[in-house]
């Protein structure tokens, strides 16, 4: 934009203007708050006050040289004539238009104009109020509110607009298809409580960037609460490249990450669902997605499902047992079993595995599988199993006073959500304390995975109950990750071999020997479960297992069977 040259007129010169309404009106003009400009209704710029000059970077005699519209040249003809129409009118009009600085940088303004009648003269007063910080909280503002704080990534509600209309896109066009994805990062709760939150806020940066690396254009990655991610994908063939995009996923996440000096290999959970026409609704897409995913997790985590009509029906059973549970305890619905485990060279009872059922209202007798891992999963475990552990305590202590050394001691499973907390300890000397049993007549069972997520702090807890006396068991071993490291470091005095391995099967007799074998070696007792016929009985006796359990030497009983059992004394 050309500049033209200042007018003759000096600056010092009162301003025709200003008409005469002498020095107290000039000193208003010159030290308002805003930006002020006076011009004429041909656009010439006759006054200007010093914070005009600022705001646009002109000297103010450069400015007495211009037309308002060198500094809103983007207005147009047409617009500013009819803001002059509406200035006539009313007198005053308001509007908002980029204006251009000395510089050639535009900035947003608002501009609020009035008419003046000075000195014969028909004058246009506009105040100009920058609004370039206010357009910039606003989009701060809009860019917090669709984003994530923790990993500047969208966060759902601008995943539910996008979904949304890739929803709108597939019901126009016939045969296209999107995907959507949720990613839950297994085992971040045990990051947080083993190396504390910033090491897991980072796990989750860093799960974001690489999720986004991922992506193609028009993709989208979201974050949407604690440890789930979404992606969405506006177009693909079908499920094969849903399945592709999920491989992606898992080989990025597996590359080792440093966190609080310890080298992680993340796993995920992926849900997914294959959109179509029929979805009318975002929140129904994710429902779905969200299903697929809380069965990949129920599955064991670190693995893909894809939705399927069918599981709807689990989720609400899972939230009606959710639900449920809460109360299980107080409304004494909880049942107790206690399965017999035989010595095999004196053919007697030595150990009772406790056993829980659930005596539903509505459903019946229920089996661990069917509501422990809903349990675990909402924070419910910890309250069950303190109430196994008292029951289990309360029988044996009665049947010690009964059978005296005859009597057996009980086992008592241990989840994941308790071996590695410092509260098991309190709440097993509380409890050997409140019956006056002996700790040697109680053993703690605990799978591998049970550990796996936290193993320094299962080792701390564990040697705490063996030091106090009480038995620790390796159950299902064989099952999971069958790490000797588990044998060797920790403290356990007995080894339960999965009843995979107690089949027929040469391989199984293989292994089954060489773990019997090994378990002698370290000095543990090794038992044998899934014992369910003779032949079973015999081979494992003939392998050299000490202790078997299962069906074929006897089924989980209550209480007072085990009582009218033991008073039998069989053998076997």
């Amino acid at each position: 934009m050309s500049v033209q040259q200042p007018t003759a007129r000096s600056y010092s010169e009162p301003s025709p203007a200003l008409g005469d309404g002498g020095e107290v009106y000039r000193q208003l003009f010159r030290h308002a708050d805003g930006a002020i400009l006076l011009h004429d209704l041909e656009g010439r710029i006759l006054e200007v006050n010093p914070q005009a000059a600022a705001l646009f970077g002109y000297r103010e005699e450069e400015l007495l040289a211009l037309r308002f519209s060198d500094l809103n040249p983007s207005y147009g003809k047409h617009r500013s004539l009819r803001a002059l129409r509406q200035l006539r009118s009313a007198g005053k009009v308001r509007f908002t238009a980029d204006l251009l600085r000395k510089s050639g940088a535009i900035f947003p303004a608002e501009i609020s104009a009035s008419l003046l009648e000075a000195g014969g003269m028909t004058l246009v007063a506009g105040c100009v109020r920058d609004l370039s910080e206010r357009q910039r909280l606003a989009t701060e503002l809009e860019r917090a509110i669709a984003s994530d704080p923790l990993t500047h990534l969208p966060n759902r509600s601008l995943l539910r607009d996008r979904l949304a209309e890739a929803i709108g896109l597939a019901q126009r066009h016939a045969g296209h298809r999107f995907a959507l994805l949720l990613v839950g990062i297994d085992r971040l709760r045990s990051i947080n409580d083993s190396l504390g939150h910033p090491a897991g806020d980072r796990v989750l940066r860093v799960v974001g960037r690489r999720l986004a690396e991922q992506l193609d254009p028009g993709d989208t990655v979201a974050r949407l609460e604690g440890a789930t991610f979404a992606v969405l994908r506006r177009d693909v063939g079908g499920i094969i490249d849903a399945r592709e995009i999920a491989e992606k996923i898992e080989r990025a996440l597996h590359v080792p990450l440093v966190v609080a000096g310890r080298e992680l290999v993340l796993t995920a959970s992926i849900g997914m669902v294959i959109g179509h026409p029929a979805y009318r609704d975002a929140d129904d897409c994710l429902r779905d997605a969200d299903t697929a995913l809380y069965r990949a997790k129920s599955l064991g985590g670190g693995r893909q499902v894809v939705f399927q009509p069918g599981m709807h029906r689990a989720a609400v059973e899972h939230l009606q047992i959710e639900h449920a549970l809460r109360q299980v305890v107080a409304r004494e619905e909880l049942e107790l079993l206690f399965q017999p485990i035989v010595c095999l060279r004196q053919g007697t009872i030595v150990e009772l595995e406790a056993l829980v059922r659930w005596r539903h209202p509505e459903r019946g007798l229920l089996t661990p599988d069917a509501f422990l891992p809903v349990a675990e999963a909402t924070g419910q475990m910890l309250d069950i199993e303190a109430w196994v552990l008292r029951q289990a305590a309360c029988w044996c202590y009665a049947w010690q006073a009964r059978f005296a050394e005859h009597a057996p001691r009980v086992a008592v499973n241990v989840s994941s959500c308790h071996v590695s907390r410092s509260e098991l300890v309190s709440l097993v000397c509380e409890v050997l304390g409140d019956t006056d049993l002996a700790p040697s007549r109680l053993r703690l069972e605990v799978t591998e995975s049970a550990m796996i997520d936290q193993p320094e702090a299962a080792l701390a807890v564990l040697t705490k109950l063996r030091d106090r006396g009480v038995s620790v068991a390796l159950d299902d071993f064989g099952s999971g990750y069958s790490s000797l490291r588990y044998l060797h470091e920790f403290p356990f005095d007995a080894l339960k071999i999965d009843r995979a391995f107690v089949g027929g099967q040469p391989r199984s007799s293989a292994i089954l020997r060489t773990v019997v074998h090994l378990g002698h070696e370290l000095g543990v007792t090794v038992t044998a479960e899934g014992v369910e016929s003779a032949e079973d009985l015999a081979r494992v006796r003939a392998l050299g297992c000490e202790h078997a359990q299962g069906f074929h030497l006897s089924r989980p009983l209550d209480g007072a069977a085990v009582t009218a059992l033991l008073a039998e004394r069989p053998r076997w």
